[in-house]
C-alpha cells in the first residue's frame, strides 16, 4: 500500500500522540525503564504496576482489605499470589491464645514444608497433594516445590489494623500531600506511612526507628532535630517534611520512582548499586539478592501501590479523622516549657497533644526545648498576636546543661541525692529507679537540676512587664490625643 506525504505526516503525528498519551497515563517512570516491559494499567500514574509485581500488589490488597488480623496466609515468599492456606488463629486476650496460636502457626509451617519436599520427589497421590502441586505449572514443576519448601512463609492478616490506618491518616495525609506537592514530588507518596506505621505516631520498631515515617535515628539526624529534649520524629508534619526531602534525593539519583520508594526501606547506596547492575526496577525485583535485600524490600513498593489503591477504596466510606488547626511558632532560643505553659495559658494535656514531639526531660524541666524547634498551638483567637509579641527575655542562649554521677561502690541513692543537694524523689523519678531506689556499680544517674530559680526566666519577665506598665501610668493623653508626661511635657510619636 502506498501513501501520499499527508498521510505519512499524519501517520507519524498519530504515532507520536499515542506514545505521549502512554507517557501522560503511567507516569515519567516509564519513560525512564530500560527493561522493555509496558506497565500493567494502574490508576496510579506516578507508580506504575509491572507484570513482574501484578501478583505481589494484588496479595498485599488481599491482605489490606480482606484478612482479618485473627488470619494468616500461608504463602511462598518467592511468589506471594502462590497461597497454600488460610489458618484462623484464636483471638488475642483469651486464656492461652498466644501459646496456641504460636503452635498453630508452626503446625502450619511444618505441614508445608514437608508436603513441598515429598512432592519434589514424588508424584501426588492424596487430593490435598494434587491441590499443591496444581500451584506449580510449567516446567520443572518438582524442582521448583523443592525450592519452595524453603521460602513457606506466615503473613497475618492487617484489615483492621489498615482500617485503623486510614481513619488516623484523615488527621494528617491532606497537609502531608500539600507538602509533597511543594516539593514537587506525587502526592500519592503521603500513602507510605500505611506500610511503615499504619500513621500510628508511636510505633516503634526493633531498631529504633520511630514515627508515622519510621525513621531512624541516624537518617532522621541528617533532616531532623533528635536530642534529650526533642524528638521530631514524633512529629507527623515535620517529619513529613524530612521524607519529602530523603525522597527528593533518592529521585534525584534513581530518577525512577519504584525504585526510589524501593530505597526508603533498602537505603539509597544499596539501590543505586542494584539498579547499575540489573538497569531496571523489574530486574531488581527478580535477580537481586542480599543479606538486606530480602521478602521485606523486595515488596516493599508492592506493598507501598497496594496501600494507595486499598486506601482510597476504604477513603469513600470510611469516617476519617478531621485535621485539627493549629498555629506554629519557631523557637529563637532554648525555652523552659513551664514559661510556654504561663505565657501561652495552656494546659499540659493541650501542650502533648500539639507537640507529640517532646521528650519527658522537656516536662520534667531536665532540659529546655530546642532552639529552632515549631512549637505547636491550639488555633485560639488571641494567640497569634500573643506569638508575633513574644519576649525575648524568656529565651536561654544555651541548652541547659546536663550532669551525671558514676555510681561507685558503697554508695546508695540516698547518699548521693545528699552530696548533690537534690530530693531522692526527684532522682528515682529522673532516673526511673523503683521505689527503694536500687543502684548499681557503674551506672550513670542523671542528677536533676537543684536550682529552681534556673529553672525558668518567668520572674525576669514579670520584672519586665511591671516595668512596662509603670511607664505606661506615668503617660497620660492630652487635648490633641498625644501622651503627655506628669510633668506637662508631650511625648510624641517618633
Amino acid at each position: 500500500m502506498f501513501l501520499t506525504v499527508s498521510q505519512k505526516k499524519f501517520g507519524r503525528f498519530a504515532v507520536l500522540a499515542c506514545s505521549l498519551l502512554l507517557l501522560i497515563v503511567h507516569g515519567t517512570s516509564f519513560a525512564r525503564d530500560a527493561e522493555g516491559e509496558t506497565p500493567s494499567v494502574s490508576l496510579i500514574p506516578a507508580f506504575p504496576v509491572y507484570k513482574a509485581i501484578l501478583g505481589n500488589v494484588r496479595f498485599w490488597e488481599d491482605i489490606y482489605l480482606k484478612r482479618r488480623n485473627n488470619e494468616v496466609v500461608v504463602h511462598d515468599a518467592g511468589n506471594p499470589s502462590r497461597v497454600y492456606e488460610v489458618i484462623t488463629l484464636i483471638e488475642a486476650g483469651l486464656p492461652g491464645a498466644r501459646k496456641i496460636n504460636i503452635y498453630r502457626e508452626e503446625q502450619a509451617k511444618k505441614k508445608y514444608v514437608a508436603l513441598l519436599k515429598k512432592l519434589s520427589r514424588q508424584k501426588p497421590t492424596t487430593r490435598e497433594e494434587k491441590r499443591i502441586a496444581a500451584l506449580f505449572p510449567g516446567k520443572n514443576p518438582r524442582s521448583q516445590m523443592k525450592h519452595a519448601a524453603e521460602l513457606v512463609r506466615l503473613q497475618g492478616g492487617q484489615q483492621r489494623r489498615f482500617r485503623r490506618g486510614i481513619i488516623r491518616s484523615g488527621k494528617y495525609i491532606d497537609r502531608i500531600k500539600k507538602i509533597f506537592h511543594e516539593h514537587n514530588l506525587p502526592e500519592d507518596l503521603a500513602y507510605l506511612p500505611m506500610v511503615e506505621s499504619s500513621y500510628h505516631n508511636g510505633a516503634y520498631s526493633k531498631v529504633g526507628a520511630t514515627g508515622i515515617w519510621q525513621f531512624t535515628k541516624t537518617t532522621g539526624t541528617r533532616y531532623l532535630i533528635i536530642d534529650s529534649a526533642v524528638d521530631e520524629r514524633l512529629d507527623p508534619i515535620t517529619a513529613s517534611r524530612a521524607a519529602a526531602e530523603y525522597l527528593a534525593r533518592s529521585y534525584k539519583h534513581l530518577q525512577h520512582w519504584p525504585l526510589a520508594v524501593t530505597s526508603y526501606n533498602y537505603g539509597l547506596p544499596g539501590t543505586i548499586r542494584a539498579f547499575k547492575e540489573f538497569h531496571s526496577y523489574s530486574e531488581v525485583f527478580r535477580r537481586h539478592s542480599t543479606v538486606s535485600f530480602q521478602f521485606a524490600s523486595r515488596n516493599f513498593y508492592s506493598e507501598f501501590v497496594a496501600a494507595i489503591e486499598a486506601g482510597k477504596k476504604l477513603e469513600r466510606t470510611l469516617k476519617r479523622k478531621q485535621p485539627v488547626p493549629d498555629l506554629n511558632f519557631k523557637l529563637k532560643g532554648y525555652l523552659c516549657l513551664d514559661d510556654l505553659k504561663r505565657y501561652f495559658n495552656l494546659s499540659e494535656k493541650q501542650i502533648k497533644e500539639y507537640n507529640p514531639a517532646l521528650r519527658p526531660a522537656a516536662y520534667k524541666g531536665d532540659k529546655w526545648i530546642t532552639r529552632g524547634y515549631t512549637f505547636r498551638l491550639p488555633d485560639i483567637p488571641g494567640l497569634q498576636k500573643k506569638i508575633v509579641s513574644f519576649p525575648d527575655i524568656l529565651y536561654f542562649h544555651k541548652q541547659k546543661k546536663v550532669r551525671y554521677h558514676e555510681v561507685k561502690k558503697g554508695q546508695s541513692a540516698g547518699q548521693i541525692a545528699k552530696r548533690y543537694g537534690v530530693s531522692l524523689k526527684a532522682l528515682k523519678r529522673t532516673n526511673r529507679l523503683n521505689r527503694k531506689g536500687r543502684i548499681y556499680i557503674g551506672q550513670q544517674l542523671l542528677l536533676p537540676n537543684s536550682n529552681t530559680r534556673s529553672t525558668s526566666r518567668w520572674h525576669l519577665y514579670k520584672k519586665q512587664m511591671k516595668k512596662l506598665q509603670a511607664k505606661h501610668k506615668a503617660l497620660k493623653k492630652g487635648p490633641d490625643g498625644y501622651p503627655v508626661l506628669e510633668g506637662g511635657k508631650k511625648h510624641l510619636p517618633k
